[in-house]
């Protein structure tokens, strides 16, 4: 019987993920296409048509978000890439160069404050071709940090900032999709009951 019912529940999860829900895990990083942070998937419908999207820490522990740090591996390619940060942070790196992020934000009030446990600490926008032109985006631990062993974090908002780290939406290993365009591939589960061990299973 239990064998029958966790049968039962996997795939309830796998079929689940198209109408995908915040991730409920704390402290998780991830890209999507509302800041809501429901939205995993994408499609365009015509040429050169243009695309937005978020890269939020979802169901934050830490006193607002002061700093932040990850990577970001596009894989495909998007035109007239353009990142714009949240707060007015600055990022000490070139994400068009390398999709680094080591961004600095501000303590105290100018802190990011999470709205409904999302947290948007970033915005992409760019073009996209062709709808046949697919897009995948995964979300990985800065390689340079001097603040992070092997995964991205951000820094709270307190007087003396917290190091928070964070796990990804698409779950380990790093580098498997959490968000993706005109694609035929299922970006990894964000579904409200997907815990960090599910995440793993039902890829």
């Amino acid at each position: 019987m239990k064998t029958y019912t966790a049968l039962i529940i996997g795939l309830l999860l796998i079929g689940s993920c198209a109408a995908a829900q915040s991730d409920p895990d704390p402290d998780s990083m991830g890209i999507y296409f509302d800041t809501a942070a429901t939205i995993n998937t994408h499609s365009t419908m015509a040429p050169f048509e243009p695309v937005t999207a978020y890269l939020v820490i979802t169901r934050p522990t830490g006193d607002g978000v002061s700093g932040w740090e990850c990577a970001v591996e596009i894989t495909g390619l998007p035109v007239a890439l353009i990142w714009s940060y949240a707060g007015g942070g600055v990022n000490a790196q070139n994400p068009l160069e390398n999709g680094y992020f080591e961004v600095e934000i501000g303590t105290g009030d100018l802190a990011l404050q999470p709205v409904s446990d999302v947290c948007v600490v970033a915005t992409m926008n760019c073009y996209v071709m062709n709808p046949t032109d697919e897009i995948l985006f995964a979300v990985l631990p800065l390689p340079i940090s001097t603040k992070f062993v092997n995964e991205p974090g951000y820094l709270d908002g307190g007087p003396e900032p917290v190091m928070v780290p964070c796990g990804v939406s698409s779950g380990l290993p790093y580098g498997l999709p959490c968000a993706t365009i005109n694609s035929t591939h299922e970006a990894v589960a964000i579904n409200d009951m997907t815990w960090s061990g599910v995440k793993n299973l039902y890829k």
